[in-house]
């Protein structure tokens, strides 16, 4: 019986290395590749001042929390990846606290993601790195502040750096560059668990390359788990060390099911949110599909095809959360974005010079016009750094006055807790959000968690509450979510009062 399998990595690519490079100084792609180049440069002097905003905050304070001796989970009620607190720890200690500190250290990121990018389209020429590094960066920045430093977006970056180790591995046949594969996926996994499908991929993916090749070099795959085991034991030595063990797996078995049912879209519905996503790349899949009708020689290897799975991991990614953020999409988009560039080196080889002219000034053009969409989004998410402002400010006045005794807000990402992380302010009580208190009433979960908030408030009797008047997944509550918590609000009611009403908050002081 005849049998299919896998080309090897690179293969076609170096059996016929010379026509990935034909045309590699050719006026055509000097252009394109210029025209990139300083375009990504135009978006990044765009986004440079661009200040901390919405979630990132909360990551950042969550380290702030870590280094002024609260140990997460255990002392810090959160859902998300314990890599993610220890991501923006890391960024406190190398660039210290800033809003430029953080910006660098997202584009650290993006460079990051480059060196991902160059070792998967290393077979097939500069244009196709170039491309893919520009386009990663820029349908990452386009997006506005809101979207800089998201958990979904590092693990997009340690997903393809993975990925780009994992080729490496086949080219190369070195254990060592698969055990470093195995430590990417597992480290982008621990920010967002979601990563977990990209760990399954690679093995997967491994292992059909060693069968369908009957190499039997067994030793690739059990590398790739030694390197996925490191981020593993590391996070259950701090987890066991500190105490915190059962209160992740508390947290990862009862929190994290009621989180993923609050806030679903429906496929339809998501389904839109990527049309939307994807508009300003379709030239790129059209591209792709003239690719795929041409079926230009040399196109299809193991490189071109983990991209492609990588996209769709990138997908179920995006449908498995199910919420419908924008930023949530950014797998999905950092690997469509590489086969974009792997599609349109691949055309921009072909023989005729007008043809690789032609198309070089259509992408020039697109990428031109594309610019100013960035210029809309420098000012998006400013609102909510003002009202973190007018908080601090009202906060200061109060404890200048006195009241400084302790602090507690009930917030979700509204920039509450962006006034503590610049007050510096470690918070009376280990709750960093608010809006599961008001979800599943009923739920037993639910009610220790209330409970729990309830007696350290009681214990630590804060002299100011901060109240904002944000509510998800619901936004039309407002305030008058507290009316489903009728403990709280009658507390409230009994231990405080309202000093200050701002914009987006109250502020109440303790009787």
């Amino acid at each position: 019986m005849a049998t299919v399998s896998l080309p090897r990595p690179g293969k076609t690519a170096q059996a016929h290395r010379p026509a990935y490079f034909q045309y590699e100084d050719s006026i055509s792609q000097f252009l394109l590749c210029g025209i990139l180049i300083v375009s990504t440069l135009i978006t990044v002097w765009l986004s440079w001042r661009w200040p901390i905003v919405v979630d990132a905050p909360l990551m950042q304070y969550a380290g702030f929390l870590m280094d002024h001796g609260k140990v997460l989970y255990r002392d810090i009620i959160d859902m998300n990846g314990i890599g993610a607190p220890f991501s923006s720890r890391l960024e406190l200690h190398l660039l210290g606290y800033s809003d430029l500190g953080w910006r660098i250290y997202d584009l650290l990121f993006i460079a990051l993601g480059g060196i991902g990018i160059f070792f998967i389209c290393k077979p097939f020429g500069r244009v196709a790195v170039i491309f893919s590094t520009c386009l990663f960066a820029m349908t990452h920045i386009r997006l506005g502040m809101r979207e800089v430093g998201q958990r979904d977006f590092q693990m997009a970056v340690l997903e393809l750096l993975s990925a780009g180790f994992l080729l490496q591995g086949f080219r190369t046949r070195k254990p060592a560059w698969f055990i470093a594969s195995g430590a990417a996926a597992m480290f982008g996994a621990s920010i967002k668990p979601p990563g977990v499908l990209y760990v399954a991929l690679f093995l997967v993916y491994t292992l059909a390359v060693i069968v369908s090749e009957r190499n039997r070099k067994w030793m690739w795959p059990m590398s790739f788990v030694a390197g996925a085991a490191v981020p593993c034991v590391l996070a259950a030595s701090y987890l066991i060390f500190n105490g915190a063990w059962h209160p992740f797996v508390e947290i990862y078995s009862e929190f994290l099911p009621l989180y993923s049912q609050l806030g679903h879209q429906s496929l339809p519905h998501l389904f839109s949110i990527v049309k939307a996503y994807i508009q300003p790349l379709l030239l790129l899949i059209i591209a792709s599909g003239l690719l795929l009708t041409q079926k230009r020689e040399g196109w299809l290897n193991q490189e071109s095809g983990l991209v492609w799975l990588g996209s769709l991991c990138g997908l179920g990614c995006f449908l498995a959360q199910a919420k419908g953020w924008t930023y949530q999409l950014d797998p999905f988009m950092a690997f469509a974005g590489v086969w974009c560039g792997i599609a349109v080196a691949t055309l921009m080889r072909d023989r005729r010079a007008m043809i690789r002219l032609a198309l070089s000034l259509v992408l020039a053009l697109w990428v031109v016009v594309w610019i100013p969409t960035f210029i809309r989004h420098t000012s998006t998410g400013r609102y909510d750094r003002k009202n973190a402002h007018l908080l601090e400010s009202e906060i200061s006045k109060l404890r200048a006055e006195g009241r400084n005794n302790g602090i507690q807000v009930m917030d979700t990402s509204q920039g509450a807790v962006l006034a503590l992380y610049d007050l510096k302010l470690v918070q009376s009580t280990g709750f960093l959000y608010d809006f599961y208190f008001y979800q599943f009433p009923d739920q037993p979960y639910v009610r220790q968690l209330r409970l729990r908030f309830l007696k350290e408030l009681d214990a630590a009797r804060p002299d100011l509450l901060v109240i904002s008047n944000q509510s998800w997944p619901d936004p039309r509550l407002g305030y008058t979510r507290l009316d489903q918590w009728p403990d709280f609000r009658n507390s409230l009611a009994e231990n405080y009062k309202l000093e200050v009403e701002t914009l987006g908050y109250k502020i109440y002081v303790r009787r």
